[in-house]
């Protein structure tokens, strides 16, 4: 599995949106933060919204909020809905449009489960309030992870 820029932008947009505090963030302005053009941005906000991480403020002085407490937004959740499942090959997808020819032999694939479910957990140990109060320059060996 690679994370595509769609889920590490999805994850730096929401970081950005809790860090104003409730206040609605402008999606020219968060563009421009994180340096994302606009039209890229907009296909990052869709699968956040559908979510219910973030909601759009219309009107003056609107643009984005996030749409539940930054504590229950896990990190692994929102790769999940802009990324899809968190799985290191195709035959560990329950839904899988190819099925693998070796899929009822495969001595490999409880590794790559195994595998996976490690990211899952490390990923949904994670929550966007945790990353607001990250020192940016902290390693992960820093902070206990």
């Amino acid at each position: 599995m690679r994370i595509t820029s769609k889920g590490r932008y999805a994850v730096r947009v929401l970081v950005d949106i809790a860090l104003s505090h409730g206040a609605p963030v402008n999606r020219r302005v968060l563009a421009a933060r994180q340096g994302i053009p606009p039209d890229y941005l907009a296909q990052i906000l869709q699968p956040l919204r559908a979510a219910g991480f973030v909601a759009g403020v219309k009107g003056p002085g609107g643009g984005y909020a996030l749409a539940r407490d930054a504590r229950e937004i896990r990190v692994g959740d929102v790769l999940r809905a802009t990324e899809g499942p968190i799985a290191l090959s195709d035959c560990t997808v329950e839904d899988a449009a190819v099925q693998c020819q070796f899929l009822e032999t495969c001595k490999s694939r409880l590794f790559w489960e195994g595998l996976a479910r490690v990211i899952a957990e490390y990923a949904d140990g994670w929550t966007i309030a945790d990353l607001c109060e990250t020192p940016p320059h902290a390693t992960a060996q820093e902070q206990g992870a």
